[in-house]
């Protein structure tokens, strides 16, 4: 679901996804302004909606750290995808096959988009609140 909700992003900027092994306890989402990072298994991320996070700016030494660290592993990993605004639902359809080994059709991106809209229901009420 979060793989076909990056995709969907294609059309504003291009997407890169790396899969690793590693056994992060973290989520990272590196923009060209900031990065930002989740914390899921943080001592106030325990029972919460959403996970402690911050954002670093990319002035900082976090951020250009972590921006090489992901230039690096995005260049060394042999699992990982780019969609760009020229693909289409048929590329993230193999994308999902090739990843996962199951079929998937347009059906079951018409359900996860729907399930995805529902998930993503009280965080765009919550950004809102934020003035987003």
């Amino acid at each position: 679901m979060t793989i076909v909700s990056l995709f969907d992003f294609r059309t504003s900027c291009p997407v890169h996804i790396v899969y690793t092994n590693d056994t992060v306890v973290y989520r990272m989402e590196l923009t060209d302004n900031a990065v930002f990072l989740s914390w899921y298994h943080g001592p106030q991320s325990a029972g919460k909606e959403m996970p402690e996070s911050v954002q670093f700016s990319s002035e900082s030494m976090c951020y250009l750290v972590l921006r090489e660290e992901m230039t690096r592993r995005f260049e060394v990993s042999e699992r990982k995808v780019s969609f760009e605004s020229r693909h289409a639902d048929v590329d993230l359809l193999a994308h999902l096959t090739t990843l996962t080994g199951k079929r998937f059709d347009a059906g079951d991106l018409t359900k996860m988009r729907a399930s995805y809209d529902v998930y993503g229901k009280s965080l765009r009420e919550f950004l809102r609140t934020l003035g987003y």
